[in-house]
């Protein structure tokens, strides 16, 4: 999975496309898809702040809960408008939307 925000638009249509080509032999992207923002508690993400999903945190509270994590963040994909990351919420919210039944994404 690879999601990437409109701030790095630039990057990879034009940066990263002009060093695949000068190293040759790589296929260049014909397609980038960008997202909108995805704020965590209500405030942009920032790793430079320390306000991140820190995996070893989120497993160390949630072990065994990698396939919740990644459909959440699969499923409010920030396509059209920004959205919002709850921690605390994110088992509920799978299951809510799962229908109530635990699903193994994979």
């Amino acid at each position: 999975m690879h999601f990437i925000g409109k701030d790095n638009i630039v990057f990879h249509c034009i940066v990263f496309p002009v060093m695949l080509k000068a190293h040759g032999g790589y296929i260049l992207p014909e397609n980038v898809p960008a997202n909108e923002f995805l704020n965590l508690e209500d405030d942009k993400i920032s790793t430079s702040k320390n306000w991140a999903v820190w995996l070893h945190e989120y497993f160390g509270g949630l072990p065994g809960k990698q396939d919740v994590l990644r459909y959440v963040l699969t499923a409010n994909a920030p396509e059209t408008k920004r959205q919002q990351l709850y921690v605390e919420r994110l088992p509920r919210a799978q299951q809510q939307r799962a229908g109530g039944r635990v699903w193994q994404l994979r």
